[in-house]
């Protein structure tokens, strides 16, 4: 079976710099990734994410902790949305509601996956006298998750698939060991462990999980030293994820990417060829490496295959089928650079157009380039296109 991961490992130091506000530093930071098949590949250190990583994650961070929350966090103004939710994850270690009694509790609060009821036991170890701590966050039901719903703009919602459960089940769990101190407690070590299954149609066994650890031990507790210096800080929220906008819709299928634009010609070929006489299911994967591929070509790219393909009645019907699933400026300009050379039929006009639109980025700049399209001539002087495009 296919797998893929990354894998990120540092140091941390945090330092008090009032009762309630303190500072995070990491260093020693190490990002590997993995690709590959599960049980023959490990985990490959990748110098230049590491390097980019660690050159944003190098600068201090600000945050408040009171009750065994965090509540507010700070960074520099130029670090990554993406850096902070790492940040994110380092603290919710330090996110939990410890109580001596009871020993089982339930309580509502806010976490890293959002608004979610978190179950706790706690335990006593009678040797070390050390407290050792169980939360279970019911991330399925959460009063206020943290969630993004992607998918094809023009699905059909599937009533007996929804009453039949949920398509994503998910497990989180954190274990603790605190050591007792007068102030109240150091935590000596800390793990989390989630875990996703996803299946398209509930079916059992599921055909896609995820699972995401992340483990802290304590080094050593010194006394003194002399602050960070934090400089310039803006306050970037609480513990609560934050979402990052992206490009990349579609599911990624592993696959080599070196020469993108003959590879993608020649699977659009096979493509057409394999769907000839019927519809061949097996080719889903191939489908989706095509739109990676397409999606990482120039305007010229995209125009050589244009010419290369619009020979053939089968390889063109598939190219443009394919095309618009690249979803930003660049189809647009292909699209327009088609409409003024007057090299493709209404038809093919009109079903490349409401594709494009239906999947194209919500950004204000292609709104407008959308709309120099929907004004050209070839499209209003078209009985049947202008009704469509409008």
């Amino acid at each position: 079976r296919a797998k893929s991961g990354v894998r990120i490992k540092c140091n941390i130091k945090i330092s008090g710099e009032s009762p309630q506000a303190f500072i995070l530093q990491v260093s020693d930071v190490t990002f590997a990734e993995l690709n590959g098949i599960s049980g023959k590949s490990d985990f490959n250190q990748s110098p230049k994410l590491t390097q980019r990583l660690a050159a944003q994650l190098a600068k201090p961070f600000k945050f408040e902790h009171s009750n065994g929350h965090v509540r507010q966090i700070q960074a520099a103004p130029d670090v990554s949305e993406t850096t902070v939710n790492i940040v994110r994850g380092i603290l919710s270690f330090f996110h939990a509601t410890v109580k001596t009694s009871p020993t089982v509790y339930e309580l509502e609060e806010a976490g890293i996956h959002g608004v979610c009821q978190s179950n706790y036991a706690t335990e006593i170890n009678k040797q070390t006298n050390n407290m050792n701590i169980t939360q279970v966050v019911d991330i399925d039901n959460c009063r206020m998750k943290v969630a993004m719903q992607n998918g094809m703009a023009s699905a059909v919602l599937d009533k007996d698939s929804k009453q039949r459960g949920e398509s994503v089940i998910s497990t989180v769990q954190y274990l603790y060991t605190i050591q007792p101190t007068e102030e109240g407690g150091i935590v000596k070590s800390a793990y989390g462990l989630e875990q996703q299954h996803f299946s398209p149609f509930n079916v059992k066994r599921g055909s896609f999980r995820m699972e995401a650890k992340k483990e802290m031990v304590l080094i050593r507790v010194s006394e003194g030293g002399k602050p960070a210096n934090v400089g310039q800080l803006q306050n970037r929220g609480d513990l609560v994820h934050k979402l990052v906008n992206s490009d990349a819709n579609i599911p990624l299928v592993m696959q080599d990417l070196a020469e993108p634009k003959a590879k993608a010609v020649r699977m659009i070929k096979q493509l057409a060829e394999d769907h000839k006489n019927q519809i061949n299911r097996e080719t889903t994967e191939d489908t989706l490496k095509v739109y990676q591929l397409l999606r990482m070509l120039q305007d010229r790219d995209l125009d050589e295959m244009w010419v290369e393909l619009a020979r053939n009645d089968e390889h063109r019907r598939f190219f443009l089928d394919m095309i618009v699933e690249i979803n930003d400026d660049r189809v647009l300009k292909f699209l327009k650079k088609r409409f003024q050379a007057k090299d493709v039929s209404a038809n093919e006009a009109v079903q490349a157009l409401l594709i494009a639109m239906n999947h194209l980025q919500p950004r204000a700049e292609l709104v407008e380039k959308a709309k120099e399209i929907m004004n050209m001539e070839f499209i209003k002087s078209n009985l049947h296109m202008w009704p469509a495009a409008v």
